[in-house]
């Protein structure tokens, strides 16, 4: 044994400078990308190197190329100084997980002199993918607000109002309004290929990037930081608070707000059990719209009405289906004959072979066999059974790009290249976008985004706790249209419910309405009033997510 060791002492001397010139090559390899400077060119040489010196320049990562004089606004009855610009942002990965972009997007910060330096900063993005930010600027949470009476734009054709906005949230909190690469101006550089955004995991960790950079550059590292998504920014949004490389922002984080959202995709899915439990309430909404439901029992409350069909879904359809998966129904006539009961279909329809049939059947039955609008289920889209009544999408966006090149000339004096600009993406850019973020919590459809989040912020929350920290919950606001088909309104109540997030820690938003039901001018007045109520809330005692 000695012997043996003897040699291994002399080869391990033999061998060391190898050994270590090894370790140091692969140590080199690992993290050269990490010690690199951003990648520059042209122009930006000659500023990085007097940067290196010390003399102070311009930050070209986060360039003001537009700001506006001190407004003010009267909200809550007070008037509220504040300044809007547009904002180039530099990003680049140290990985290269992504090529370098820039991002333009429109802030409005407060300019009154007692202003907080930690006040709140709430990112908002829009979904698609392949949309920018300029649906939730202009038409909801914006300084001004365009909106639209889709019952009256479904008979006369498309009409909208334009005046200053009580939802305007510059009392609560800075508000940032993202386009995310491909949208807006944000464009790759240095010849990127904005194919390399095209999926939900880079997509999250480029929108971080952004995020990180810009609350550095604008000295706002401590401040409190909400994320707003709509439709597919909800599972950005989610992504973005929980992924391995956001871990500066999540620091930040202090809650997210969930616009016409879906995170569990299978609910997209026609042979899914959630499919089904969460239409069940949105197919119960459009029942009473349409005047199947004898509205005097319910004393014409239609949340009242709604709350008892998500409770039949859970205790009668939920367990119905799983009988017809396991053939051990001895129950199936009564729990279907409650279901029509409820409805007031007992006379219409008859019990089916199976719980799933008879869904179909009844939604078959509401909409009596037209193409029902996805985007707002009360109206008939014709053969366009994706888009709002009477408003095309692309067409709504051309008027929404014109009303933001006049509102940044008039404020700001900057002219919004129209031809660069692009508010609607279609087609190639979002063709095989993945929706994939990570392996474990997923389906064929993509990942459950619901379970991700709830395990990582568990996580979170008990590696504070371990280290003696105070930790703080998340807090989560939904906010759905109850007549919307596209994203259900109980599908992402039922998402998060399913993945550990229990009822009290979810505030549960339902407005009269489609997946944008913030057009309606009363409607998206409420919704702000209850995003200002939840930024400004203080955090309850704190308790596991």
């Amino acid at each position: 044994a000695n012997i043996v060791f003897r040699l291994f002492f002399i080869l391990c001397i033999i061998l060391q400078p190898s050994v270590l010139a090894t370790l140091e090559s692969s140590h080199t390899n690992a993290f050269a990308q990490e010690r690199q400077p951003p990648r520059i060119e042209g122009s930006e040489i000659s500023e990085y190197l007097e940067r290196q010196k010390g003399n102070h320049l311009p930050d070209p990562a986060n360039e003001r190329i537009a700001s506006s004089d001190v407004l003010t606004t009267s909200l809550l009855d007070r008037n509220i100084a504040y300044q809007a610009h547009v904002n180039r942002t530099l990003v680049y990965d140290r990985h290269d997980v992504f090529p370098p972009f820039e991002l333009v997007s429109f802030s409005y910060e407060s300019a009154e002199l007692d202003r907080d330096p930690d006040r709140p900063v709430i990112f908002l993005f829009y979904g698609g993918p392949g949309s920018s930010a300029i649906w939730l600027h202009l038409t909801a949470l914006g300084p001004e607000k365009l909106s639209v009476d889709l019952l009256q734009a479904a008979e006369t054709g498309f009409e909208y109002t334009q005046a200053p906005n009580p939802g305007f949230l510059i009392d609560v909190a800075d508000l940032v309004f993202v386009d995310p690469v491909g949208t807006g101006l944000s464009r790759p550089i240095e010849d990127g290929d904005e194919a390399a955004f095209k999926g939900l995991r880079v997509d999250v960790r480029s929108m971080c990037r952004f995020a990180e950079t810009w609350l550095e550059a604008n000295q706002r590292t401590n401040a409190p930081v909400y994320l707003a998504g709509a439709s597919y920014g909800s599972l950005r949004i989610a992504g973005m608070s929980t992924h391995s490389q956001c871990r500066k922002l999540r620091k930040q984080i202090r809650g997210l707000i969930f616009l016409s959202g879906l995170l569990d995709l299978t609910a997209r899915s026609p042979s899914s059990a959630n499919s089904h439990i969460g239409l069940f309430p949105t197919s119960a909404a459009l029942a009473w719209d349409l005047g199947l439901i004898d509205t005097t029992k319910w004393n014409a409350d239609l949340k009242t009405f709604l709350d008892r069909a998500k409770s039949l879904a859970l205790s009668e359809i939920a367990p119905a289906l799983f009988e017809d998966f396991t053939n051990t129904s001895g129950l199936a006539v009564e729990r279907q004959t409650r279901v029509l009961s409820f409805l007031e279909m007992a006379g219409d329809l008859e019990s089916a072979a199976q719980m799933r049939y008879l869904l179909g059947g009844i939604r078959n039955f509401i909409r009596n066999n037209r193409p029902l609008c996805q985007y707002d289920g009360r109206f008939d889209c014709g053969g366009h059974g994706h888009y709002l009544p009477s408003i095309g999408l692309p067409e709504f966006a051309l008027k929404l790009e014109r009303v933001l090149e006049d509102q940044l000339a008039q404020t700001m004096g900057y002219e919004l290249d129209r031809d660069a600009y692009k508010a609607f993406r279609r087609g190639e850019f979002v063709y095989n976008w993945s929706m994939w973020f990570s392996s474990s919590s997923h389906s064929g459809l993509g990942t459950n985004m619901a379970s991700v989040l709830h395990r990582s912020w568990t996580n979170h929350y008990m590696a504070q706790q371990r280290s003696g920290a105070n930790p703080r919950r998340l807090k989560l606001m939904v906010a759905s249209g109850s007549y919307d088909l596209i994203t259900p309104f109980f599908a992402m109540e039922l998402a998060l419910r399913n993945a550990g997030f229990p009822a009290s820690d979810l505030e549960i938003k339902t407005y009269s309405g489609g997946h944008m039901f913030y057009l309606d001018e009363k409607t998206g007045h409420q919704l702000a009033a209850d995003i200002r109520s939840f930024v400004s809330s203080e955090d309850d005692a704190p308790t596991p997510p």
